[in-house]
């Protein structure tokens, strides 16, 4: 799953409404070595999810959010999130998809190769 997080990451990069979150948490994604830093940048995205009224930016913040759940509980950490974490990245993939204009099929090519 986390070659796939990594991938729905750069698909909505070029259109996240905050490009430093969405970079720190795509550069977070595709370094594994980094993943035990996932718990401080969500809690970072956190803060920044609550900060806001942008329903732009509250898409962008609860996907990155899910991504960071997911990659941090892969590191097998004593304080993990919630094990159910990953079950909602791909159903918030194709609802962010919808609100930032991204063909719902792009979102389906990564998850689900040849559907």
């Amino acid at each position: 799953m986390a070659v796939e997080i990594a991938s729905l990451l750069r698909l909505f990069e070029p259109r996240a409404s905050d490009p430093e979150s969405a970079a720190q948490v795509a550069a977070l994604a595709a370094d594994s070595t980094k993943w035990p830093n996932a718990h401080r940048l969500f809690d970072e995205v956190r803060r920044r999810w609550l900060a806001t009224t942008d329903p732009l930016r509250q898409g962008q913040y609860v996907f990155e959010e899910l991504c960071l759940k997911t990659l941090y509980n892969e590191t097998a950490a004593i304080d993990p999130f919630d094990s159910d974490s990953p079950y909602y990245v791909v159903p918030c993939a194709i609802g962010r998809a919808r609100q930032v204009g991204v063909p719902v099929q792009r979102v389906l090519d990564i998850v689900a190769p040849g559907s």
